[in-house]
């Protein structure tokens, strides 16, 4: 949840420690004995800098001097799991207000072999965007084929990196509209056949072999140091031949239920602060669910091996982790209204911005507006972000203020 934090210093040694914290904490001898992707190291340093005095703020104060807290600036990098809260729950709103059709809806997951791994670290943009336009080739082939929907249907599909316990784990998420547009206008599927399963599995597998095979005739893949090009080729061509997992879910009655899915995963990382039971300077425990079970898990590494993990899936500058096609395609947007209208839903409205008032209330948090003490009106003022690492105001702190 989206809450004001204060300082808590660069060195940490107590249980339910912050991402920051640890950060602070270790990620300078990190970043000094680790080559990391510009992206990861800009990722570090917002969440070390993120609900600090680094980054400035505001300080509300008693005018007698009862009372003084300290709100400090947020960094708002999509990396970070301070910063997710709230934009989280704009995003999702603007998604549902557009995109959540009075219609059925599938939830597809294609999964990419662990034997690729390499070959995507060295090449995420090029690897992920092949696999985006794999999928939705192969998802549009079937469903605009006369013989199954024969439309043009409404496609999110989102990248996912990471397992649950944090683990690389590379597949995409898609949200498939159960119907879709034609020139006679729109057209639902019938019944509980979504698209031959077998066909959706090798199609997506295909696309994409084919795809990193004419990038790598093409020399545009960075090789690792494991895999000369003969090796790659080899490597393509006998996962062209095995079964590759895509999991067809039951179907939905309607969006938003993928959509909230789909939101966990458009900011803040693989781990929220609240899994993080103990950090002892050396060693980071947390915990997770598992995939299959349900069960409520534990995991302990060593700190370098954590922020590894959490650095791993940070995505590239600029590169997009949520993309829309067919009927949801921006140049769509015609075709969208005319779907809304025969579906008897409303033109659609772009919904109010969430406010972040409105956003604690849902928690029942209620700003502080008065001095706890006297009931005077608190008063506001700047901080300006400090350049140095001496500690900003405490928040919730009573006592003269400065």
């Amino acid at each position: 949840m989206w809450l004001p934090s204060g300082w808590h210093g660069y060195c940490v040694h107590r249980a339910m420690a912050t991402l920051g914290e640890i950060f602070r904490a270790a990620f300078p001898h990190y970043a000094a004995t680790h080559r990391l992707r510009p992206a990861a190291h800009r990722a570090a340093g917002a969440i070390m800098a993120c609900r600090t005095a680094a980054l400035g703020g505001h300080a509300e104060y008693c005018p007698d001097g009862h009372y003084v807290r300290s709100h400090y600036n947020s960094c708002k990098h999509r990396a970070c799991p301070q910063c997710r809260g709230l934009e989280i729950e704009r995003w999702l709103q603007r998604q549902v207000a557009r995109y959540a059709l009075a219609c059925g809806f599938r939830h597809v997951v294609f999964t990419v072999p662990h034997e690729l791994l390499p070959l995507w670290r060295h090449n995420r943009t090029v690897f992920s965007n092949a696999m985006f336009q794999a999928a939705q080739a192969t998802l549009r082939a079937l469903l605009q084929d006369p013989g199954h929907l024969g439309a043009l249907p409404g496609l999110i599909g989102t990248l996912h990196t990471w397992g649950r316990s944090g683990i690389e784990h590379l597949h995409l998420h898609f949200l498939v509209s159960a119907g879709g547009w034609t020139p006679d206008g729109w057209k639902a599927c019938t019944g509980t056949f979504f698209v031959p399963y077998d066909q959706l599995r090798h199609g997506f597998r295909a696309r994409l072999v084919g795809l990193l095979q004419r990038a790598l005739a093409r020399q545009e893949l960075v090789l690792p140091a494991t895999l000369d090009a003969a090796a790659t080729a080899g490597l393509l061509q006998g996962l062209g031949r095995i079964d590759w997992h895509v999991r067809v879910m039951d179907r939905y009655a309607g969006g938003q239920g993928v959509l909230t899915y789909f939101s966990r995963y458009v900011r803040g990382g693989p781990l929220r602060n609240p899994q993080i039971t103990h950090f002892d300077g050396s060693a980071v425990t947390y915990r997770y669910y598992h995939h299959e079970t349900g069960a409520c898990g534990t995991a302990r590494l060593p700190v370098e091996e954590f922020l590894r993990r959490i650095l791993e899936h940070v995505p590239d500058k600029s590169f997009r982790t949520v993309r829309y096609y067919g009927l949801f395609a921006p140049s769509r947007r015609g075709e969208l209204a005319c779907c809304r209208a025969a579906l008897g839903m409303a033109p659609y409205q772009a919904p109010e911005t969430l406010t972040v008032a409105a956003y604690l209330a849902r928690f029942q948090v209620q700003p502080l507006s008065r001095c706890p003490v006297c009931g005077q009106p608190l008063v506001q003022r700047e901080l300006l972000p400090l350049r140095g690492h001496a500690p900003p105001l405490a928040p919730h702190t009573y006592g003269r203020a400065a």
